[in-house]
């Protein structure tokens, strides 16, 4: 057993008179286990109430309660007052206990039993795992208190679930080891990112209870200190040898909260429009209308639903021809927007304020979470300042950056999200087999399937994966037939993602599987290859060009590639061909070519692989390089902001419009003349496209 004789209990006290007696009761009625003493330290933070009146009236009326009463001149703040406690602690592990009764000290000896066996030098006191009382209080602060723990994980790798807990046990010579600095309640984030870097560290978490308290009872934390945590969690997560891969998430996500609040779409409907509101349409029709065969359009001619994409089979039932994958996708914020909705003056009918809100939030959330896993398996294979460089390029610098925030209703951002998640999950299953892992990889995939069916050729990916010749084939086969049941698993947690899908196609036609596209199909033939991929209509490389540079580069750095050179050769081939092959090629109203968004999640590591070779370069050499990409991004962002103006035509861009706004804010005069429409008529059957302009309309 691990030797521990004594805890340090730090009592940071400022302005808690109607509390502190009742938590030093608490304090000294705990018996801690395997006969370990209390050490006691309370620290005034120069209180304006009678709170070290009552502390030292207690202490007389309790002479055999033994505690050090340490005071502050002037107030410091929370995390001034533990420094001060730490400094002066002697035990063999300190905790710190709030002065408040939102946590409750019997609770101790559940943090110090991974302690006591051996396990853990750190222990962190979770209030939202395990089964123990949790006071129902404010939801906003849990959704703050769990962006601060994700945003700290992400910067110290931990998985932790309350990063902003009071109970959090030290060995002390790890704690007085570290340099506190801040004052306030930034101590939290603070001291988590620098003991997460202490090398061979062992942190463990348990699961506590919590009697929170409202701001009447005496709560002082409040919204400012959120953001300050949001900057320490920054400041001290930066304060590694590696952060340029930090520096670009960071850079990520402030420019999608910036445009969030800025295009502030969720003010109104307009991002329900065509596509998105057909993908919608499922949620407000399920949940508020019960109702997933539209009847109620018979009697509700007005209804919003009027613009979704609704076929009629014979019998006269409506259904909506876009699969569920978005639907299920954004369920957790449609349910959150609800609930709102339903507890505030918001009308609940799906399209009031609070439901559009989350949507914004969904894509920030998916987007962000892509270049958070891209990030990680860019690392594997490249330097911190390759995989920052790499993402900053792949959001900023191509198409992503549009879908992520003015078409948010559409799939692709979210789609990136999960192409990322699940090459993270395969690479880990290749290099450790576990359920979790294959389980995982099978739910990710039902999703990318309900979501755009054509995705399923990610699956390109874990089946070539590492195969470079014929005894690579022979050692895959050997792989999965020892590890037959994680495919299993696999398959299996597959087919339920994607049952809610074969559900409603059931439950609407009356047969399984159901084509829902009727009239719309694929014409391989390919014969729009080159105008999808440099035509000025929607052309991939013209409004993409780095992804240019990322398809070469396959070739050119195969070696350095070796385990995903076949897979992305073969996925990138077969992708350009099939999507390009679909009837209306262009896919409608889009800036670019929107459908090889997800495909950025694996065009990434061909990138990567040019930037880190280009680093490499003298510098001389690589400032033109620099330019051209500065260049490249400078422009994605200017036709995005010409794309979200209409500028730059969402279907019937043409070579000479093109040449007169590039880079250009002024309107041409003959704008509707240098239009070149498109056929939609010819396209749907398959035969080439008549010159629009001669076509009476």
């Amino acid at each position: 057993m691990v030797k521990f004789e004594t805890l340090t209990i730090i009592v940071p006290a400022y302005n808690e008179g109607p509390t502190i007696h009742k938590i030093l009761e608490k304090l000294r009625d705990v018996q801690l286990i395997a006969g370990i003493k209390k050490e006691i330290i309370i620290v005034n933070d120069c209180s304006k109430d009678n709170t070290i009146e009552k502390v030292n009236e207690f202490l007389s009326g309790n002479p055999d309660f033994s505690a050090r009463v340490l005071s502050h001149e002037v107030n410091q703040g929370k995390g001034a007052a533990i420094r001060t406690g730490i400094k002066s602690a002697t035990g063999d592990y300190v905790i710190i206990q709030d002065a408040d009764l939102e946590y409750n000290p019997e609770e101790f000896n559940i943090l110090i039993k991974p302690i006591l066996d051996g396990f853990a030098d750190v222990v962190y006191g979770s209030r939202f795992i395990g089964g123990k009382p949790h006071r129902i209080l404010f939801f906003w602060h849990s959704i703050g208190n769990k962006l601060l723990t994700f945003a700290s994980n992400m910067f110290t790798n931990l998985n932790l679930t309350d990063m902003e807990t009071c109970y959090k046990l030290f060995k002390r010579e790890i704690i007085q080891g570290v340099d506190i600095e801040e004052n306030r309640f930034g101590f939290e984030p603070e001291v988590t990112a620098k003991i997460s870097r202490i090398p061979n560290i062992r942190i463990y978490e348990v699961g506590i209870s919590y009697y929170g308290r409202t701001y009447a009872e005496g709560k002082k934390i409040n919204w400012k200190d959120g953001f300050r945590a949001l900057y320490c969690i920054i400041k001290y997560g930066l304060a590694k040898k590696k952060f340029v891969k930090h520096i670009a998430l960071i850079a990520i996500l402030i420019s999608l909260l910036g445009n969030m609040f800025a295009l502030k779409q969720y003010e109104n409907k307009q991002m329900m429009q065509s596509d998105p509101f057909s993908y919608y349409g499922y949620l407000p029709a399920a949940i508020i209308k019960q109702d997933l065969k539209f009847s109620f359009l018979n009697t509700d001619k007005e209804s919003y639903f009027n613009t979704m994409w609704l076929h009629v089979l014979p019998d006269g039932t409506r259904y909506s021809k876009m699969s569920i994958g978005m639907a299920i996708l954004w369920l957790p914020f449609f349910l959150l927007g609800h609930v709102y909705a339903l507890m505030s003056h918001h009308v609940p009918d799906g399209f009031s304020p609070p439901y559009m809100f989350m949507l914004c939030l969904s894509a920030l959330v998916y987007t962000f979470i892509g270049c958070v896993f891209l990030g990680k398996i860019l690392r594997r294979y490249f330097s911190d300042k390759v995989t920052g460089l790499t993402l900053l390029l792949i959001f900023f610098g191509t198409n992503l950056y549009c879908y992520s925030y003015q078409q948010i209703g559409m799939s692709h951002a979210y789609t990136f999200g999960l192409f990322a998640v699940f090459i993270h999950l395969m690479l880990n299953f290749f290099e450790k087999p576990k359920s979790s892992s294959a389980i995982g990889m099978g739910i990710l995939l039902g999703l990318i399937i309900i979501t755009r069916p054509t995705n399923i050729m990610i699956l390109i990916f874990p089946v070539l994966f590492g195969l470079k010749n014929l005894d690579d084939l022979k050692t895959r086969f050997s792989f999965l037939i020892k590890n037959s049941k994680f495919i299993l698993f696999a398959a299996i947690a597959c087919a339920i993602t994607i049952s809610p899908q074969l559900m409603y196609w059931k439950h609407i036609t009356g047969d399984w599987i159901f084509y829902s596209y009727t009239d719309e199909h694929f014409f391989f033939t390919g014969d729009n290859i080159i105008d999808g991929l440099f035509g000025f209509r929607k052309g991939w490389f013209l409004y993409t060009p780095i992804m240019l540079f990322a398809v070469a580069s396959i070739f050119i750095f195969r070696k350095k590639l070796a385990d995903f050179f076949l897979p992305l050769l073969v996925f990138t081939s077969l992708n350009i061909f099939v999507l390009l092959s679909w009837w209306c090629w262009w896919y409608g109203g889009s800036y670019g070519a929107r459908v090889f968004i997800e495909s950025y999640a694996l065009l990434a590591l061909p990138l990567a692989a040019l930037i880190n070779y280009l680093l490499k370069l003298p510098r001389l050499a690589l400032l033109p390089v620099f330019i051209l990409f500065y260049f490249f991004t400078y422009v994605n962002r200017y036709q995005t902001a010409q794309f979200t103006s209409t500028q730059l035509h969402w279907d019937s861009m043409s070579k000479e419009l093109y040449k007169k706004i590039f880079i250009n804010e002024k309107w041409p005069d003959n704008y509707d003349q240098l239009l070149e429409l498109p056929d939609y008529e010819n396209a749907k059957k398959g035969i080439p496209e008549r010159d629009m302009k001669n076509v009476p309309q």
